[in-house]
């Protein structure tokens, strides 16, 4: 081989083919994806969260203001 071709020959031995390199991106994206679900999903968690508390203490509030009238 000349000079050079050896590099070029190993260079095109250990390059991505477009086919490769479209399914890399796509692996990619599927990724990105997914970290946003996961980070949806924990949001959502987190407002459940937060509305089971609120629904807590509007029942909590409920019960105290029944057993005011009531004269307990």
């Amino acid at each position: 081989m000349r000079e050079g071709g050896i590099e070029k020959y190993l260079h095109g031995q250990f390059s991505l083919t477009e086919e490769e390199k479209k399914k890399l991106k796509e692996k990619e994206k599927e990724k990105e994806g997914q970290n946003s679900l996961e980070k949806a999903e924990e949001k959502m968690e987190e407002a459940n969260k937060k509305i089971q508390a609120l629904e807590r203490e509007r029942v909590k509030k409920e019960i105290e203001e029944g057993l005011r009238k009531e004269g307990l």
